[in-house]
Order: C-alpha cells, then sequence, then structure tokens
C-alpha cells in the first residue's frame, strides 16, 4: 500500500475508533475544497483523508489493513474510486465530500442528478398575438431545503463507496473476470448515509415553494407553441452533493374570443348577406380585432368572393401584419312573410331572374 493510512490521519494503531473519526472530521473542515477553493492541492489532500478514514473507520478493514496492508485482505480489491488498480480502467475519480458544508462538485463518477420539468399551460387572447404581452405566473415547484441545504439532514460519508456514490463490482463469467462500475448499494448512489433526518424536509432535501415568475410572450406566437425557462423546473431529490434543477416548459393556449378564425398570420371572417345586398350592393361592419371596419359591398357581388383588409391580422415576430379576409356568403331565410313571398313571385317572373 503506497500510503500509510495512520500519517494521513495523525493517529496510531492505539488511537480508539472514536478519536479517528474526530481526527478526520477536524482535518476534513479543514482541507474541504468547497472551503478552500484558492488551493488546488487541498483537492488531493481531502481524498487521502477521504481514504484513510474509509479503512481506519471500519473494523473490518482496519483490521486486513493491519494484517495484510490491503483493507480487502490478501486477494481482494475495494470500492473506493481513487487509489486501487481498477479506478484507471473505467475512468473513476474521487468523488467523496465530508458533510461539512457544500458539496464537492468535481466527482465525474457520482450520478449528476436532475429534476424533474414542470409543463404549464399560459392562456393568452388573440388580440395579444398582435403585440406579444408580459404575464406574471405563479407555480408550486420543489426547490433545495434551505434548513439542511439540501442534504436532507446530518449525515455521514457513506463508508462503502467513500462518498462517489459508485463501486466497482466484478463478475466471472468462465475464465474471464468482467468489471463494472455501479450505483453504491448502501447509499444507493448518494455518497453519504442520512444520520438524522431535517425536520423541515423530511429527509428529502426539498421543499414546496410558489414560485412567481416573469414571462415574455412573443407576438407572432401561435397556439400549442411552446418554450423553456431553463432551471425553473424542479430540484432532484437531496441535491446537496450537486444536481441540475429541471426546466418549465411553458405551452401557449390562444383564445379565440372573436368570430375570427385565425390561419397564420392572416385572419378569415365569414360575411353572410342576403341574395338582394349582394345585387344590391351596400354596407357592412366587420368586428376587425381593433374594433369594428367599416365595408363596402360593391353590385352583383358573387357569394365566396374575398375582401381583404390588409395589415388588419395578426403580427409575426417582426411585426408585419397579416390581412383579415372578409369571405361573403349567400344566406337564405328559413321563413318569409307573405308579402315577401309575392314580392319574390313578382321578381321571379323578370327575365333576370328567370
Amino acid at each position: 500500500m503506497s500510503k500509510n493510512y495512520y500519517e494521513v490521519l495523525g493517529v496510531d494503531k492505539n488511537t480508539s475508533k472514536d478519536d479517528i473519526k474526530k481526527a478526520y472530521r477536524n482535518l476534513a473542515k479543514k482541507y474541504h475544497p468547497d472551503k478552500n477553493p484558492e488551493h488546488k492541492d487541498f483537492e488531493e489532500k481531502f481524498k487521502d483523508l477521504s481514504e484513510a478514514y474509509s479503512v481506519l473507520g471500519d473494523d473490518a478493514k482496519k483490521s486486513n489493513y493491519d494484517n495484510y496492508g490491503n483493507p480487502d485482505g490478501p486477494t481482494g480489491f475495494g470500492g473506493f474510486n481513487s487509489g486501487d488498480i481498477f479506478a484507471d480502467m473505467f475512468g473513476s475519480a474521487f468523488g467523496g465530500f465530508s458533510g461539512f458544508g457544500g458539496g464537492f462538485q468535481s466527482q465525474p463518477n457520482r450520478n449528476i442528478k436532475r429534476g424533474y420539468d414542470i409543463k404549464l399551460k399560459i392562456s393568452i387572447d388573440l388580440t395579444d398575438v398582435i403585440s406579444g404581452l408580459d404575464k406574471k405566473i405563479k407555480y408550486n415547484r420543489e426547490v433545495k431545503c434551505k434548513s439542511c441545504d439540501g442534504w436532507g439532514g446530518e449525515h455521514d460519508t457513506c463508508s462503502d463507496c467513500n462518498g462517489s456514490g459508485k463501486v466497482n463490482m466484478k463478475r466471472q463469467m468462465g475464465s474471464t473476470i468482467i468489471m463494472s462500475t455501479v450505483d453504491c448499494p448502501k447509499c444507493k448512489g448518494d455518497g453519504y448515509i442520512i444520520t438524522h433526518e431535517c425536520n423541515e424536509c423530511k429527509g428529502t432535501g426539498v421543499v414546496k415553494e410558489e414560485t412567481e415568475l416573469n414571462v415574455n410572450v412573443p407576438k407572432g406566437i401561435n397556439h400549442g407553441d411552446k418554450f423553456q425557462a431553463s432551471g425553473k423546473g424542479n430540484s432532484p431529490i437531496r441535491p446537496g452533493n450537486g444536481g441540475i434543477y429541471g426546466n418549465l416548459i411553458i405551452f401557449i393556449d390562444v383564445i379565440n374570443n372573436t368570430q375570427l378564425q385565425r390561419d397564420g398570420q392572416n385572419l378569415i371572417f365569414n360575411l353572410y348577406l342576403p341574395y338582394t345586398k349582394l345585387i344590391l350592393g351596400g354596407e357592412a361592419i366587420i368586428p376587425a380585432l381593433e374594433g369594428d371596419v367599416k365595408i363596402v359591398i360593391n353590385k352583383f357581388t358573387k357569394p365566396n368572393d374575398v375582401k381583404k383588409l390588409k395589415g388588419k391580422g395578426l403580427a409575426d415576430q417582426r411585426g408585419n401584419r397579416g390581412d383579415l379576409l372578409v369571405v361573403v356568403n349567400l344566406t337564405i331565410p328559413k321563413q318569409i312573410t307573405d308579402e315577401e313571398e309575392e314580392l319574390l313571385n313578382q321578381l321571379s317572373k323578370l327575365n333576370n331572374f328567370k
């Protein structure tokens, strides 16, 4: 064994288990890389301390180390990911932390947990599509517990994986030994064991919180469009040793409370007129988004003719407005009076109506 674990912790073989733990904690506080970012050499020192304690703090490993110079006995190998012969094979690196504050982030072995995304629907009016709008929204999400800083409570480094969250496993298939790196069964990949749950989060490391967010809905947006606010979703469970918030995914629901139909940036209005108006011409009122518009109906207008009101449609994201397309339809009355029937009979006898 290349390192003397007793010298690393400043103890000897006769030091009690409690005193070994006390020595480790005092040194870990002093050399924790998160608390001393200006000292780059502290990271290696901290690794050595954690490696040493993972052996001397475990009765069985300490006995093997004292007797054989190997914490796993004369032929075994351990799950510690820095210093054993399998570390280089699997790209393993130290991922320990001491439990004295924020998590040590340089841990390529530990699973980087990510919180779940949150999906939210925002309803806007069709008129809002013209200019866009800023909308304040409120929603509930899971955030890191401030009481325990996301750890879930008081905790100790997992002795099986020494804080990396990973252990090396071997399987023998015939004459072949297959090595693999898996989540530590003892801590389930967290790298630490909770010794006393936080009263606030009950050991989860997260609490529910109402979040308020200003959302800029751009002009020209379509019904069903979606966009996301990165990092505004849920926190992962127990984010104290590192984790990534999920995203807030916002779906747009454009409510059309008008008689207008949307076709891209254009709007369509179906105008229903009687036969006499189509022949004689006249005026009609169109309910445009920004107020009623009066249009002229020319004489002899045919059914399905389209009148274009330029620039009365919706705006795209560059501010260019579409058109309002008025489709002229013929409406047939369901009932007529005796007088109207008489007039229609007289009209039907004329040449243009035969």
